[in-house]
């Protein structure tokens, strides 16, 4: 009996040590290339994109996707996003802004002093999908002038077509954030430019 409990030990011990683990696939979140579609070349603004609010169910180190049941969250602990998703979107939301604006200073806000014409707060309903159906992106974004008073809140839900692979549901949802910033991009030139 100790016989097989020790044969048994060393095979266990031999499966831990000498066993290798998948490495999990890291995914970024990429601004898109807006030099063709330029929104406004006048004179440049400040302004700050604030940390951007992530609802705790999507708010973790794996992408989470909903099952084609419409109420089964999927977690894959083999496919990961590079950073935490609120740092992450919030780079590539000021990426892309700055691209349809590039005249303007657009940067994340990150220090309670830093001053800026307009601070954009955006707040993340859903960022998800379905794959081989749709990715969605629902979120509430409201831009405040400089002495927090605030001057523009809409909720945006926007939808692309979806793949089944996890590189689609990043490239769906870089798209995603790109149409969100262009609605940020062209509301932010209005407010610049009251008069037009």
């Amino acid at each position: 009996m100790k016989k097989i409990i020790a044969l048994c030990s060393a095979i266990l011990l031999s499966a831990c040590v000498g066993g290798t683990s998948k490495a999990p696939n890291i995914y970024t979140l990429k601004p898109m290339d807006n030099t063709l579609t330029v929104i406004d070349q006048s004179k440049g603004i400040s302004v700050g994109i604030a940390e951007v609010k992530v609802p705790n169910y999507i708010d973790k180190p794996q992408i989470i996707l909903v099952e084609s049941d419409g109420i089964t969250l999927k977690k894959s602990e083999f496919e990961r996003w590079s950073e935490d998703l609120a740092t992450l979107t919030q780079r590539t939301i000021a990426g892309d802004i700055s691209t349809y604006l590039p005249n303007a200073i657009i940067k994340p806000k990150n220090f309670i002093n830093e001053k800026f014409d307009f601070v954009v707060y955006v707040e993340i309903n859903d960022m998800t999908g379905t794959f081989a159906d749709k990715a969605t992106l629902d979120v509430w974004w409201t831009i405040v002038d400089n002495n927090n008073n605030m001057l523009f809140k809409k909720q945006t839900k926007i939808q692309n077509e979806l793949g089944d692979t996890y590189t689609d549901f990043v490239i769906a949802q870089s798209n995603l954030l790109n149409r969100l910033s262009e609605e940020i991009a062209t509301e932010l030139t209005r407010l610049d430019n009251p008069q037009d």
